[in-house]
């Protein structure tokens, strides 16, 4: 438990930092509907113009405007990027900073196997994360409110954010996988951040293109937001996938760490 509340006081401050600027930017661009709502039709035709290959690109719908929940659906693409950089970032963060901070020989010296320590470094990211995830979609419930027109379907936006907790574990793993088998790397967020935009060009690029299995590339096609907000429901193909995926990820993780050399 040493371990769990010692990585809980590393991540606290930059897990309130991520909450905070996750809440704001979306409290921005929600401020923005009643705007866009009262300029539907003029907003609908300027989105016409532009041609079809183009708003599939963007994930932009000619009736973006026309619901608050289409119009949250749109933000929350965003705000997935967001979910992700900071997931995978923590990742990186569990065994890389052991090493990069020459603390690695001390950690591993205790009395405790490396799965123990392993668990209890995971159990603090993922407390991190849920707690992060929690507030972002309190504020989103108690913000919506005062910026939607019409009734707010809060199924529709815990569905949002449980998307978000998928995309938060899959991103957790892939950095922690490159901490393991990639030693000291120096720029976590830099490597984080150009993963997630790279997975995510791939996302813009399978919505518009006819490339046979790219949809299953980029983890940002997984969560279809129309499909979402028609059915209320993910789709369970992809949930499939990406249980696998964190699954056989862990199991990567855990057999990798107890084994490998841990450079000091």
């Amino acid at each position: 438990m040493n371990i769990y509340r010692q990585e809980l006081r590393v991540n606290r401050n930059s897990t309130v930092i991520w909450v905070i600027s996750l809440v704001m930017l979306a409290a921005l661009f929600l401020s923005f509907y009643p705007s866009f709502y009262e300029e539907a039709e003029e907003f609908t035709r300027i989105l016409q113009s532009y041609p079809e290959e183009v708003l599939l690109a963007l994930d932009i719908d000619s009736t973006l405007v026309s619901s608050y929940l289409s119009y949250y659906a749109y933000i929350f693409t965003y705000m997935l990027l967001g979910f992700a950089i900071q997931a995978m970032n923590v990742g990186i963060g569990l065994v890389n900073r052991e090493v990069n901070g020459r603390t690695a020989e001390f950690l591993l010296s205790k009395p405790v196997r490396r799965y123990q320590l392993l668990s209890s470094k995971l159990l603090a990211a993922l407390t991190c994360l849920i707690f992060t995830n929690i507030l972002y979609t309190a504020a989103i419930c108690l913000l919506s409110p005062m910026f939607a027109t019409h009734e707010v379907d809060y199924g529709i936006l815990l569905l949002f954010s449980g998307a978000g907790l998928w995309m938060q574990l899959l991103f957790l793993m892939m950095g922690l996988i490159l901490a393991v088998f990639i030693q000291g790397i120096k720029s976590p967020v830099i490597i984080s951040t150009s993963t997630v935009f790279s997975l995510y060009v791939l996302n813009m690029l399978s919505s518009f293109t006819q490339m046979k299995g790219l949809q299953y590339v980029s983890p940002f096609q997984y969560f279809d937001t129309g499909y979402m907000i028609e059915h209320s429901s993910y789709e369970w193909k992809y949930i499939w996938l990406l249980a696998v995926l964190i699954i056989g990820g862990g199991f990567l993780v855990f057999t990798a760490f107890s084994h490998k050399d841990i450079k000091v």
